[in-house]
């Protein structure tokens, strides 16, 4: 079955929704083509503790603002996931789900996109898939001899999973180091709560230290089993909730006293002398953690969360609009947001980080020093890369695979645009409020195209 539209979205996690949100104030004809069983993105698949780290009225997407989660100044995942699914239904947007896209062919003047459902040709595509599905880890020698279990952020629900059992966590970024407090500090009292501001075009959570689009040299974020139980670098999947109420917001997504804001991180990083007194060898819920990190673990200032990341980032993105000196981006303040339970579990010496490991043996780690230390699990927090492989067929990739843009605008093909990828599509378009600007952006270009 073939099927005619002027724009096909492929993705139906935020940025495919603030996508839809300006194609429908323009009046253009669109769909939106979600692999996901329902609404919500990877928001569906966060783990237990997670919650955003900014409040409700600085995560909105355009036109709707985020309800407060009562009593929560910052709102948890199934909150996200809530104001997701209302927000896809109150703009009635053409969401077609599941639906698989296997790629996208020139077919003449228009775009084919072929589909586990049939085809669509359109006029002009914008690719909204985010980074879920391309989990990175890194080519550590020995990954594949290790006999105990592996698994990627997402992967992880609970410290309840691994009680009685030796787990190290690798990675210097958000995720990192909230699943390190959540370990950590579970059963000792109330449970850590790591929260995340950044979410991607998938709605899944973004790492604030290592987000990135698949640049050399810099990372990304997460994914796990369906089941939530560990797996070997299984993928996730995904339910519904409920719908709650919402206040209006402009068209950028913010409130009426709210500034428009970027987010940049390069994801850079460096090593530290091993250092066998830096273990954090924390017995909390029978669990033995350890984290490990590429280098020193640098924190943002106590008082910063992510109101203050969008004032720095919307600053710096004045100042480079204006031909000012770059002030740098949020990863010149850190890593690592110190929200109340990171900073609890930093407080309390329990987040004392070891250096990355020089190889895994079967039954865990050896550093460059011959030092070994035992492991039943290995929590990769180590990042992702852009789920692109549906653009292969339109030959746009350069020798880095990197896509090159002008804004969201793919420069080998103008009827192509990428949103939501990181900083490389628009200043902070993986997050929830930052993801407006770009997505309207990326509407009028295909408006003007196409008039």
């Amino acid at each position: 079955m073939t099927r005619r539209t002027d724009v096909v979205v492929i993705g139906g996690g935020q940025s495919g929704l603030a996508a839809g949100y300006h194609l429908r104030r323009l009046g253009l004809d669109f769909v939106i083509l979600d692999a996901g069983p329902s609404p919500g993105g990877a928001w569906l698949r966060a783990w237990d503790s997670l919650r955003l780290f900014s409040p409700a009225a600085y995560s909105s997407l355009p036109g709707r603002l985020m309800p407060p989660q009562p009593g929560e100044t910052y709102p948890g995942a199934a909150h996200v996931v809530a104001y997701l699914s209302a927000y896809e239904e109150r703009y009635d947007l053409p969401v077609h789900r599941p639906v698989r896209v296997s790629g996208v062919h020139h077919d003449g003047a228009l775009l084919r996109v072929e589909t586990d459902a049939g085809t669509w040709l359109a006029r002009a595509v914008i690719s909204a898939t985010g980074t879920w599905s391309r989990p990175f880890v890194p080519a550590v020698p020995g990954r594949d001899e290790f006999g105990g279990t592996q698994l990627h952020t997402v992967g992880y629900e609970n410290a309840a999973a691994f009680a009685g059992k030796r787990v190290m966590v690798v990675g210097g970024g958000n995720s990192g180091a909230q699943i390190a407090a959540d370990l950590a500090t579970a059963g000792s009292g109330p449970a850590g709560r790591p929260w995340l501001d950044g979410i991607d075009a998938d709605g899944r959570p973004a790492d604030l230290a290592t987000a990135d689009c698949g640049s050399a040299g810099r990372r990304s974020l997460h994914p796990a089993d369906a089941d939530r139980r560990p797996a070997k670098f299984a993928t996730a999947d995904s339910g519904s909730a409920g719908r709650p109420w919402f206040h209006s917001v402009d068209a950028d997504g913010r409130p009426a006293d709210i500034a428009t804001a970027d987010s940049e991180s390069d994801g850079r990083q460096s090593t530290h002398p091993v250092d066998a007194d830096r273990s954090s060898a924390a017995l909390a819920y029978g669990v033995e953690l350890t984290w490990v990190t590429l280098r020193e673990p640098r924190y943002l200032p106590d008082d910063i969360d992510g109101r203050a990341l969008f004032d720095h980032a919307t600053a710096r993105r004045r100042a480079l609009d204006e031909g000012r000196a770059d002030t740098g981006g949020v990863a010149s303040l850190g890593d690592i947001v110190a929200v109340p339970p990171v900073r609890a579990a930093r407080d309390a010496g329990l987040l004392k980080a070891r250096p990355m490991f020089a190889r895994l043996t079967r039954t865990g780690v050896e550093w460059a020093d011959g030092t070994r230390a035992d492991a039943d699990v290995i929590i990769w927090c180590t990042g992702f890369r852009p789920a692109l492989a549906h653009l292969a067929p339109l030959g746009l990739r350069d020798r880095r695979g990197h896509i090159a843009t002008t804004g969201t605008q793919a420069l080998g093909e103008p009827r192509v645009h990428l949103l939501g990828y990181g900083d490389w599509t628009g200043p902070a378009s993986a997050t929830l409020i930052g993801v407006g600007r770009p997505a309207r952006e990326a509407a009028r270009s295909i408006a003007r195209l196409l008039d």
